[in-house]
């Protein structure tokens, strides 16, 4: 009599490691969607927030400072980048963007309600009075007026607020 285990025996156990392996495979991919998701959303906010908190410390005075985005957290590259529209009677406009393909977007909106995606370019016609100031490695300032301008770019996921410094 021989000592062993049959081939039937061995590929019985390899089907069943596979069918462990490939359910474990799913809630982790499932996992790592949500936290990406979850690190985008953060960032938007994070992002959002801060600027806000600048402006209403410092003013628009030191928005050049604002430029450098990665300052605000971790994790916050290339793929943020930041509108601003500024009015005469002191309203801000603040869209904290993120425009990579790369999450998925009813996700993100899930866990952060206040974001939105967009398909198409969201443009905004200045007026008189209002600043522009596109921020992602410099600060970019438009003042004439009937100037049309991009405040979203197309396929991305952003967080919009409204501040208002007085």
């Amino acid at each position: 009599m021989k000592k062993g285990f049959s081939l039937v025996e061995l590929l019985i156990v390899l089907t069943v490691l596979a069918a462990l392996i490939s359910s474990v495979t799913i809630f982790a991919m499932n996992a790592i969607r949500k936290a990406k998701a979850t690190q985008i959303s953060q960032n938007l906010k994070i992002i959002a927030n801060s600027v806000e908190s600048k402006l209403y410390l410092e003013g628009l005075d030191h928005l050049s400072e604002v430029s450098n985005l990665s300052y605000y957290g971790k994790n916050i590259g290339d793929n943020y980048k930041l509108y601003l529209v500024t009015k005469p009677s002191g309203e801000i406009m603040v869209n904290a963007v993120y425009n990579a393909l790369d999450v998925d977007a009813e996700l993100l909106e899930e866990i952060l309600p206040d974001a939105t995606t967009t398909s198409a370019d969201l443009h905004h016609e200045l007026q008189a009075g209002e600043k522009y100031y596109r921020i992602t490695s410099y600060v970019l300032q438009g003042i004439v007026a009937g100037t049309k301008v991009t405040i979203v770019p197309k396929d991305s996921i952003y967080l919009s607020k409204i501040i208002r410094l007085f």
